[in-house]
């Protein structure tokens, strides 16, 4: 059976093409050509790796139920404002917002529940809800991340490693969120809470070692000695003190960044 629109109808004797029906049938082949390419595309498309700051800023959490709490509670430990819109609100929640520590928008989720926030999570059982959430959110350009939906959303919450301000994240573009959660397993052995101590002695001494070390190329030469030094092991030992004057020792010490020297013969 012929597709409406695709193939010519026969105003020429069968087995005859007239030159319109020929160019009219090659340009809609290249349309649908067109269209499966971009949607191959679209499906590819990798995602652009980012950590928001979040405080102090209004985020809309659309849903009341479990699902919504987890991300409530990942929210307010990255200092957001939540709003949080649902027809109810599971026991936690309720408890919550009674103490002040979230907002409830109660009913059916209205575009004005959108008014000022920064980012947008649709956690509801709901398909229709999710696909006006996700919606009126895209008309706003907002960012949306509808659970368990990568093709309604805009981002994607990454599987994350949080050792102190020390974040690992890895992400799947939501196309296999077990695999990113067996990954982020593997590295939790391999990145213990030595790290997080490191981390926040390097922040500590930042400007410190941003004078000694001017230079980028001298700064990277001085954290890989640094890194092949003993440190991780002395903050496993619970030895802060003395990792704290290991790296003081190392920043004082500006010799240990210094290339190889070279020897040239003159004759």
């Amino acid at each position: 059976a012929r597709g409406p629109g695709f193939l010519p109808a026969r105003s020429t004797p069968p087995g005859r093409w007239s030159p319109a029906c020929a160019k009219k049938t090659h340009a809609l082949m290249v349309c649908y050509a067109n269209a499966a390419y971009i949607t191959e595309q679209n499906m590819s498309e990798n995602l652009f790796p980012l950590f928001a700051n979040l405080q102090n800023r209004q985020v809309l959490v659309v849903g009341g139920g479990v699902v919504a709490l987890r991300k409530v509670a990942a929210l307010k430990t990255a200092g957001a404002i939540v709003r949080v819109g649902a027809i109810e609100l599971c026991d936690d929640l309720l408890v919550q917002f009674e103490s002040g520590d979230i907002d409830f928008f109660p009913g059916r989720f209205q575009e004005q529940w959108l008014d000022d926030v920064w980012l947008v999570v649709a956690a509801t059982d709901d398909l229709f809800v999710n696909r006006a959430v996700a919606s009126a959110a895209e008309q706003r350009r907002l960012f949306v991340n509808v659970v368990d939906d990568a093709e309604l959303s805009s981002y994607q919450v990454p599987s994350v490693i949080n050792r102190g301000q020390l974040q690992i994240a890895i992400s799947s573009a939501g196309a296999a969120p077990m695999l990113a959660r067996h990954i982020r397993e593997k590295l939790e052995t391999q990145f213990d809470e030595s790290y997080a101590q490191l981390t926040a002695l390097l922040a500590k001494h930042r400007q410190s070692i941003r004078q000694q070390f001017p230079v980028l190329s001298q700064r990277r030469r001085w954290f890989e000695q640094l890194l092949s030094s003993p440190i991780l092991s002395t903050l496993r030992q619970r030895q802060h003190i003395k990792a704290e004057n290991d790296l003081l020792n190392a920043v004082a010490n500006k010799s240990i960044i210094n290339p190889a020297g070279t020897v040239a013969l003159v004759g």
